[in-house]
């Protein structure tokens, strides 16, 4: 995968698979208008890939052990787009509420997760 190769520097934003797949078909990310109490309003991504931690790890390292229903389901990868580490493999973009984020230049793909597997997007993968 993209982030298996040495220097990639990928990040990693879980959101639902519809959501995801959205974010990616669209190239662009609209920023909520609940700002989290620490950081206020953004984009939030991890340098944890797609099965890097169980379940209930990566819900208590993202999400405070308390997600939403498909938090981690769907997956939004990205290059570096000038986030501010504020965590441990936690990074953050600060944007006003309703913005717009465009992603065109540094949008890698996207994946879904079955109950069993990951699927991803093409650019995702690599030729070997």
């Amino acid at each position: 995968m993209a982030w298996d190769v040495s220097g990639a520097h990928l990040y990693f934003h879980y959101a639902p698979p519809e959501f995801a797949e959205r974010i990616a078909r669209e190239a662009k990310y609209l920023v909520s208008g609940r700002p989290h109490q620490g950081h206020g309003c953004g984009l939030f991504v991890t340098t944890l890939a797609p099965g890097s931690l169980s379940d209930q790890a990566m819900f208590i390292r993202l999400f405070a052990a308390q997600p939403g229903i498909g938090a981690i389901d769907g997956v939004v990868i990205l290059r570096n787009l000038g986030f501010v580490q504020v965590a441990p493999q936690v990074f953050f973009l600060h944007a006003p509420a309703g913005a717009v984020i465009d992603l065109t230049e540094v949008l890698v793909g996207y994946g879904v997760r079955t109950r069993t597997s990951w699927t991803f997007s093409p650019g995702c993968h690599i030729a070997r």
